[in-house]
């Protein structure tokens, strides 16, 4: 099976949608190809294969480099979601991570060991976990 899916300037984060699935490859390459160049290359237009998830092609949109392989994220948007899955793991458990002061040596030189501290918060982060996890346990 291969599933065609449009990305709004190429991006992961932006509108997306399904052109179309279907079991023949050729019909799907086409389909990402048309609907890339139909849409006034406003959009990337991937093909991936089901179920193995390869990417057979893409064609970027207009706001991509002409040699784009695939959609992208934003830096910021992969960024806070690190932060994001951090800071609610430690207002979930109460505990952080931090550098031990154990160093241990590996190929690329010593580096620091972590350990776990308690977690402090201000309260407006209190605020927003909170409020996140209220908000997005029932749904919305």
């Amino acid at each position: 099976m291969y599933v065609v899916v449009a990305y709004r300037s190429g991006r992961l984060e932006e509108h997306n949608y399904i052109v179309a699935a279907t079991n023949d490859r050729s019909d799907a390459i086409a389909a990402a190809r048309e609907e890339q160049q139909g849409r006034g290359l406003k959009y990337g237009v991937e093909v991936i294969e089901h179920p193995t998830e390869e990417r057979i092609a893409y064609f970027p949109s207009y706001a991509e480099p002409a040699d784009a392989t695939r959609p992208e994220s934003s830096s910021e948007l992969v960024t806070a979601h690190y932060i994001g899955e951090h800071i609610l793991h430690a207002f979930q458990t109460g505990e952080r991570t931090a550098p031990s002061g154990h160093k241990i040596d590996t190929p690329g030189g010593p580096v620091d060991t972590l350990t776990f501290v308690p977690a402090e918060f201000p309260a407006w982060i209190v605020e927003l976990c909170r409020h996140a996890l209220e908000m997005f346990s029932r749904g919305r």
